[in-house]
């Protein structure tokens, strides 16, 4: 019984090592992000913060936070490189009946909020 425990202990240990050894490897090899990939990645998480970060205040600033539905969200890129946010929503009103509206928002391209437009 020894014997069997020791093999598979050994089976273990020599399987972490190839892996580890497979995977050491692989991020030896990956290519380095060019400064436009990392652009462009940055660009992305700074929408995506923007994005977030409104359809947020649009659900806390309603009657009933807890009603709030997110239909649809996206953001575009406008002069001198701002981010206009649009939200599409639903949620109750003070009668309780549902409904549906779409706001916008403008941000710095740093990501900082600018105003509410539309």
């Amino acid at each position: 019984m020894k014997g069997c425990l020791k093999a598979v202990f050994y089976f273990i240990i020599v399987s972490i090592c190839v892996f580890g050894s497979i995977i050491v490897i692989t991020k030896l090899t990956e290519k380095p992000k060019t400064n436009e990939e990392i652009n462009i990645e940055n660009k992305k998480k700074i929408k995506f913060k923007c994005e977030y970060f409104f359809t947020e205040t649009i659900q806390r600033s309603c009657k009933d936070p807890n009603s709030f539905k997110e239909i649809s969200t996206s953001s575009d890129t406008i002069d001198n490189g701002k981010i206009r946010v649009s939200v599409t929503y639903s949620a109750t009103n003070s009668f309780g009946g549902r409904i549906q509206d779409t706001k916008k928002a403008l941000f710095s391209k740093e990501g900082e909020f600018i105003k509410i437009i539309e």
